[in-house]
Order: C-alpha cells, then structure tokens, then sequence
C-alpha cells in the first residue's frame, strides 16, 4: 500500500513539473538551412518523422518540415526569433567576464575578455559577458 501511494505521488510530482515546463517554453522555433524559421505551438504539439520530413501536429494545424532542410530548432518564451547578440561590441564593452567549462563547471571570473584567453587552457568554453552567453575556443 505505501509503495502504491509513493509511486502515486511521484507520477504526480512528475506531471506537474512537465506542465510548469511546457509553459516556460511555450513555442518551439525551427530554422531552416536558408534562415527561414517556423514558429510552432509547443502546448500541445506531437512530433512524428515520416517519408524524410518532421510532422508537427497542434492546435495550429499540421506543420511539415524536410529533415534535409533544418539547421536548428530550440524553445522560447516568445514566438518568433532569438533575439540577435552583437557579440564584438559585447566583447569590447565587458568589465567582467564568467567563464564556465562545457560541463557547467565554474572556472573563474575575468576583468577582460584578453586576459580570460590568456589565463585559459586549451578547451571550449562557456562564458557569461553582460547577461549574455558566448562560446569560446582556445586553441
């Protein structure tokens, strides 16, 4: 009985977590390889693969993609594009710069981007400048 009632409570933590989620990230943004982007419903959306194209089914109707042609696809709080970073000036204009391994783990803060290179074995990077997040290669 207590085993029953457990796993009754975690399948139910479980489904309340997944609905927060599905509306952090209400839509999902597919790019395509010529910079076209399909904006879909994430609410409800069921995904299939047929006949080489992704079949996204929603409330919105019924999306097909050809897997040949996508690029990328990733979740947003807004529906449309990620907004644009012009990283040069964020890297000219940054007083502090975070710098995380791939892995999430927190190597150091940095008062320039120069001196983060310098201090920096060879690796990818993460780096966080004025609220914004970069990749960075050290070769």
């Amino acid at each position: 009985m207590k085993k029953t009632q457990l796993l009754l409570t975690l399948v139910a933590a479980c489904a309340t977590t997944t609905l927060a989620d599905e509306y952090k990230y209400p839509y999902l943004i597919v790019t395509a390889s010529d910079g076209t982007e399909t904006t879909l419903n994430a609410a409800v959306l069921e995904i299939t693969f047929a006949d080489g194209k992704l079949v996204a089914t929603s409330g919105d109707g019924t999306t097909q993609l050809t897997l040949a042609d996508l690029a990328s696809m990733h979740f947003s709080e807004t529906e449309g594009a990620k907004p644009e970073v012009d990283a040069v000036s964020t890297l000219s204009t940054a007083t502090e710069v975070k710098v995380y391994t791939t892995s999430g783990i927190y190597v150091g803060t940095f008062e320039s981007m120069a001196k983060a290179k310098a201090s920096l074995k060879k690796g990818l990077y993460v780096v966080s400048i004025n609220n914004t997040n970069l990749k960075l290669n050290i070769r």
